[in-house]
């Protein structure tokens, strides 16, 4: 099926691609260069296949390889595929390097499609589909399951329907291989140089391509963990300067309150002093004063026995008297029902 291996970039290719069909075993090579693949994918929500085509470059694995949905989609359904021609965008294609692994691009590029969970299809197809596993997988009777290490399933209509509360996104490591295809590649003497040099060792390993894919998840998760403390380093500074305005606001309430209180008290007083019992208690202070200063008018004309200046003098005080009297007498008739 596979290119001659004595070419080492066509053998690399072959590797390429003998890692992405075992994971996919339902892809389809649709040229005779392979340079062309079909990959069946579903998405939780729909429960329908989606096909994309995976377009190699003559010089790949060097050359960025290509994704293309075929499916009809609804334009701007998803961010990571172009209105224009279906093309996926997606950041591990975008920092593709001739050590990248195919495999595990494809793999997160299906993930992040799953997780995202917004592509619409414009017409679904066959009943027949429906039960297609992402790798193409078809059974009669496969039953939901939710994403795993080995691939990505549809969800039931019954879990739709509930809407349950929205998740942090998790990463899911792949399951770890049987076996290394580069393994096989190797003689006695190449075998026995890993055994004996810890330095190529840990070189092979690191150039494996499940610890690429890991390492490129655990770069992932370092990424995000660390967009996530700064949100929330961010969030805290937000919070506690609105504690401090909090605080502040309740500083000047209580000081706003004890003026409240305090004039509340005043009034109080002055209400107090000027109800109509106190000012009528006051206009008979004022009358018995008038009384009095008539009666010391008297005593001084029986002393003086001046009959003019007594006759002033008696006759302003008792006007003056009568006057306070009768504002007293309307004053109570006014404000408390009866003269005095």
């Amino acid at each position: 099926m596979f290119f001659n291996q004595s070419n080492p970039i066509q053998k690399s290719k072959s590797l390429q691609l003998q890692s992405l069909l075992k994971r996919y075993p339902n892809a389809r090579v649709l040229d005779s260069n392979q340079s062309v693949l079909q990959i069946p994918l579903i998405l939780p929500d729909q429960s329908t296949q989606i096909l994309f085509d995976l377009v190699l470059p003559t010089n790949f694995p060097t050359g960025r390889p290509k994704l293309f949905v075929k499916s009809q989609i609804e334009p701007r359904s998803t961010r990571y595929i172009s209105d224009e021609g279906g093309e996926v965008r997606h950041p591990k294609l975008d920092r593709w390097g001739v050590n990248c692994s195919l495999d595990g691009v494809i793999y997160a590029i299906m993930s992040d499609l799953v997780r995202e969970n917004t592509i619409k299809v414009r017409e679904r197809n066959s009943s027949a589909n429906r039960n297609v596993s992402p790798y193409g997988q078809s059974g009669p009777n496969q039953s939901p399951s939710a994403f795993s290490g080995n691939g990505m399933a549809s969800v039931a209509p019954s879990q739709r329907e509930s809407h349950p509360p929205k998740e942090p996104e998790q990463i899911h490591f792949p399951p770890i291989p049987d076996h290394f295809e580069q393994l096989n590649s190797m003689n006695q003497v190449q075998l026995q140089e890993l055994l004996d040099h810890e330095f190529k060792f840990d070189q092979f390993v690191q150039n494996l391509d499940y610890v690429k894919n890991i390492s490129a998840l655990v770069s992932d998760m370092e990424k995000e963990n660390l967009s996530i403390a700064k949100d929330k380093v961010a969030k805290d500074k937000m919070l506690n300067e609105r504690v401090e305005q909090l605080n502040k606001k309740k500083e000047e309430l209580s000081r706003l309150n004890e003026q409240y209180q305090q004039l509340l008290a005043d009034k109080k007083k002055i209400d107090e002093k000027y109800e109509p019992h106190h000012v009528l208690a006051k206009l008979e202070d004022i009358i018995e004063e008038s009384e009095q200063h008539s009666e010391a008018v008297v005593d001084e004309f029986m002393v003086s026995g001046d009959v003019s200046q007594f006759i002033k003098k008696f006759v302003d005080t008792r006007s003056r008297y009568h006057m306070r009297k009768l504002k007293r007498d309307r004053f109570a008739v006014q404000h408390i029902g009866n003269a005095a």
